[in-house]
């Protein structure tokens, strides 16, 4: 009996490995200064996988997951902004710094080479976050925006929404430059996977619409409803931890010593 326990442990952590999805998907509430709550979200349908717990904070804006090293930041808007990490296990938040003054930052996003960008719409302009103090350092930028989301596509172009419509960005040049209309009043939320599918919502009391959108013809698509007012979403942008090849050949050679002790038994 112990040889075939051994043997379902080594097959299920092998196909638990090999079908893990590469992608999580996360959304936080905190909008009007409500309870900042981390969820984790299924990126088809839009409803909630997890509830993950409670940051201790309020009226978390923004938030994105460097691509470094994993971490997921978050800021803070409204007087004593701040930025912080976030544990994607518990919620628990632990502050890295001011940003600087009372700032209402709607969004932020890092860029490949681990740069946070973030928008302020006290001044609608765009800052860098410095990550080891939090002190943001503002970009030679003014487009009027409100509702704004901030995020880089996975071929490193730089997506400001504004309510329903989208602009690109050019942090070289300092430019704006509009690109398409949605026809849908997006709030402050956007986020790209890693195939360039770009998600929005709208907050609807208790609740959010999450769309997918194609820049391509302009479309957007309701996928579902959240059972939570999200202030912020993003995506983790990288794959999780895979397995070393020691581990593969632990769970092979767990499967294979189950099955060899199993026919060697059921021949004798």
């Amino acid at each position: 009996m112990k040889y075939f326990v051994f043997l379902v442990t080594g097959l299920t952590l092998l196909a638990s490995a090999l079908r893990a999805d590469p992608f999580a998907f996360y959304g936080i509430s905190g909008a009007s200064k409500g309870a900042s709550i981390l969820y984790q979200i299924d990126p088809n349908n839009g409803s909630i996988l997890s509830t993950i717990g409670d940051t201790g904070l309020s009226h978390i804006t923004a938030m994105s997951f460097n691509p470094l090293d994993g971490k997921l930041y978050a800021a803070s808007s409204g007087s004593g902004a701040s930025l912080y990490t976030l544990n994607t296990s518990t919620g628990a938040a632990t502050l890295v710094g001011a940003l600087g003054d009372s700032d209402d930052i709607p969004d932020m996003t890092f860029r490949s080479d681990g740069t946070l960008f973030a928008w302020s719409e006290n001044n609608d302009t765009l800052k860098t976050i410095n990550l080891a103090t939090g002190a943001a350092t503002d970009l030679a930028f003014g487009t009027d925006t409100y509702q704004t989301g901030l995020e880089f596509g996975p071929t490193g172009v730089l997506y400001l929404k504004v309510a329903s419509d989208f602009y690109t960005v050019d942090v070289d040049s300092a430019t704006v430059t509009y690109s398409m209309t949605t026809g849908v009043d997006f709030k402050n939320l956007l986020a790209i996977d890693s195939a360039g599918r770009v998600y929005s919502g709208v907050r609807d009391g208790s609740s959010t619409l999450l769309y997918t959108i194609d820049l391509n013809t302009t479309e957007a698509t309701l996928i579902g409803t959240a059972a939570a007012s999200f202030s912020a979403i993003a995506f983790t942008g990288t794959a999780p931890a895979i397995p070393e090849p020691s581990t593969y050949a632990v769970m092979f050679g767990a499967a294979a010593l189950g099955i060899a002790v199993w026919r060697r038994r059921r021949n004798a």
